[in-house]
């Protein structure tokens, strides 16, 4: 007689497959189920971004630069903003030498420059988030 050939899993290597399967099961559904908690503050940074880009451009498109702090709300009040512009002075090395006076003009420039700090607020649940932008603006005398 021949020897019978017993290929297969035993019933012991099917069950320590069942179980890992079924850890990487839980452990698969609960970062997915993260994910999708984290969904509504994803999407609120969007809009918060969206919202002082559009806020940024819209002082840039205008190049009226008034020094001050400012700041609205958008129409249905879901965000706030805020928005400080300053005038920003730079040293320069640049020494210009008018050789038939001696004269020496230091740091003479024929731009002007702005500092535009924004920042968005909204509430999410008990906390207030926000988000900023800032940006360095020339522009000529």
């Amino acid at each position: 007689m021949g020897k019978l050939n017993h290929s297969g899993f035993t019933l012991i290597e099917t069950l320590v497959a069942v179980i890992v399967l079924s850890i990487c099961i839980v452990v698969i559904m609960q970062v997915f189920s993260s994910g999708l908690k984290a969904l509504p503050s994803t999407q609120n940074y969007l809009k918060a971004f969206l919202y002082a880009r559009n806020k940024m451009e819209q002082v840039l498109l205008t190049g009226n630069f008034q020094q001050g702090e400012s700041s609205g709300s958008q129409a249905d009040g879901t965000f706030s903003w805020q928005m400080n512009i300053s005038e920003e002075s730079f040293d320069t090395d640049d020494e210009e030498s008018d050789q038939s006076s001696g004269k020496t003009n230091k740091g003479s420039s024929n731009f002007l420059f702005y500092r535009i700090d924004l920042s968005v607020f909204w509430h999410q649940g008990d906390k207030e988030k926000n988000y900023s932008l800032s940006t360095l603006v020339t522009k000529e005398k």
